[in-house]
């Protein structure tokens, strides 16, 4: 055999030719150093990147068969097309959850302290009476030109109150305490627009032109307390036109002041601007941020003046579509109005016949309204006026007989609201049943007793009653008008609660027959529910013919 080329074997295979070792070393030395001042070892363990156990995202049928899985939810693209059953396994890498560290539970404590104790100053600042109002942070302009349909900032209550509300706890706080914080209520500093609640807080310069009272010409006040009379007063008559009329001629007459006559008259200003335009200017709603303002400094007065100005905060607020802040007025107002009566009741204090009528009136708007907010948002807690629901009866001026020395106009308001009360007070009894037939009536007969049974025989008849007394000056009637300029929004908010009311008859049956088609029912029940699906178009047809932007929550539904 010719010898090996050991020469050109080794140029070819290089490395298959072995290592000499390497000699031990006796003594200890510095590593030598690589890049970045690391030893090299070092340096070559952080260039190589540590394997990572990545699970499989794959299906259990594409990893069993080795193909290609596209990962889809809930069944992917091989199992589908082959007919397969997709299964996923599920991952039992559990991450573990994120601790906050104590620096920032610290941090949070330290902030609920301090807004702890702002409140607390807040209610125990002094109030003074005779400084000029607070003016609007200028940023408040800023913030109005660039939104207009933003909502409430508050917190909602978390529990209702706590405690009863008594007369000497409303004689020794000032008006705000009658919401006390203790219900819950911390966050309703802020309403949308920028109304700010500027109880306890330093004044600010107002930016100049935006409100202008001493600026404003008294025709324009009167033109505009006319508007409040024919738009705003026949649907909400809490107050009496003569002594309106009275109020707002002294002021226009005197000037604007730091008085509960100029906060009236403002709130008056807005309420008939906001609804005489659909759309209301900057200038508008500083008017009414003035109003809040002048009345958040005002000292609690357990007037029918001071009531009736907290719940023109409340309708304003209510136009705006803002129910939170409404709300908070209108408990306000609410508080205001029972604390008063009861001080009437405790004193014996008797007041003049239209000053009598006017608060039995604002009575049954208040107490309507409050329960138709408070069934918007269920977690709010109603006022006190449900207390006296069952001693205050409806104004004896309202009828028709003791109302001929008034004017045609003023007659048809207070009919109208006679009527309306009325019928609300059916419809109240009428949605109570409905949440309370579920439980009384067995699952077998339910359909015949929610159709036939004397409850609802006794409300259907109340209904016949009502419709049957109204008067014939009034030339109201249940069907819709297509003409939206023929009728009035009195009568079109009337259609609406009867339509509601026939309705909220039926809802039981209507709810039970949809949860039982297969099941066979009587003529009568057929009968009954017919008359409930054709009642809930009807009122569709109102909401859709007359336009009359009636918020359907004065309706006493929920939107």
């Amino acid at each position: 055999m010719p010898p090996r080329d050991t020469s050109s074997w080794q140029r070819v295979r290089p490395e298959l030719i072995p290592r000499a070792p390497k000699p031990l070393e006796t003594h200890d030395r510095t590593p030598a150093l690589g890049s970045g001042g690391l030893p090299q070892a070092m340096s070559r363990s952080l260039r190589r990147r540590p394997r990572r156990d990545r699970a499989s995202t794959a299906c259990e049928t594409c990893r069993i068969k080795k193909v290609k899985c596209n990962e889809g939810r809930p069944v992917c693209a091989f199992c589908q097309k082959h007919g397969i059953r997709c299964v996923y396994s599920q991952s039992t890498t559990v991450r573990p959850a994120s601790t906050p560290t104590a620096s920032l539970l610290l941090e949070r404590i330290a902030a609920l302290e301090n807004r702890v104790d702002s409140l607390a100053s807040q209610r125990t600042c002094p109030v003074s009476t005779t400084g000029s109002p607070h003016d609007p942070d200028p940023s408040f302009y800023s913030a109005l030109s660039s939104s207009t349909t933003a909502t409430s900032l508050g917190v909602l209550p978390q529990e209702p109150l706590s405690t009863p509300f008594t007369l000497e706890a409303a004689s020794a706080e000032d008006h705000h305490s009658i919401v006390p914080p203790d219900n819950g209520l911390v966050g309703i500093e802020t309403f949308s627009y920028g109304v700010a609640d500027h109880r306890g807080r330093s004044s600010v310069e107002p930016e100049s032109g935006h409100v202008g009272e001493g600026d404003i010409d008294p025709a324009a006040i009167h033109a505009l307390v006319d508007q409040f009379l024919d738009l705003v007063c026949p649907l909400f008559p809490i107050i009496c036109d003569v002594v309106l009329c009275e109020i707002t001629s002294t002021v226009a007459a005197n000037g604007f002041t730091d008085d509960l006559p100029s906060c009236m008259t403002l709130l008056v200003m807005s309420l008939a601007k906001a609804y005489a335009t659909p759309h209301i200017t900057v200038e508008d709603l500083a008017i009414f941020v003035k109003a809040v303002q002048l009345l958040s400094v005002l000292p609690l007065q357990l007037t029918l003046e001071f009531a009736q100005s907290q719940v023109l905060c409340a309708l304003f607020l209510l136009k705006r579509h803002q129910l939170l802040d409404c709300w908070h007025w209108l408990h306000d107002g609410c508080n205001t109005l029972y604390a008063m009566i009861k001080q009437d009741e405790a004193r014996k204090m008797s007041r003049p016949p239209d000053e009598k009528n006017t608060i039995l009136r604002m009575y049954w708007i208040c107490f309507n309204l409050d329960r138709d907010v408070t069934s918007e948002l269920e977690i709010l807690p109603r006022s006190h006026l449900g207390e006296l629901e069952n001693h205050l009866p409806l104004p004896i001026g309202c009828d028709e007989s003791s109302l001929s020395h008034l004017q045609k106009h003023a007659r048809i308001i207070y009919m109208f609201f006679l009527a309306e009360t009325s019928l609300k007070a059916i419809l109240a009894r009428i949605m109570s049943m409905s949440a309370s037939c579920e439980a009384k009536f067995p699952q077998e007969t339910r359909a015949a007793m929610l159709a036939t049974s004397p409850i609802v025989l006794e409300l259907k008849n109340q209904l016949v009653i009502w419709e049957h007394n109204l008067p014939l000056s009034l030339g109201w009637s249940c069907d819709p008008v297509r003409d939206a300029s023929a009728g009035s929004a009195l009568a079109t908010r009337l259609r609406l609660v009867y339509w509601l009311a026939r309705f909220h008859l039926a809802r039981p049956l209507v709810v039970h027959m949809m949860d039982n088609l297969g099941s066979q029912f009587s003529l009568e029940v057929w009968t009954a529910l017919t008359a409930g699906l054709s009642a809930g178009y009807t009122l569709l047809r109102v909401l859709w013919w007359e336009e009359k932007h009636i918020d359907t929550i004065t309706v006493m539904g929920k939107r």
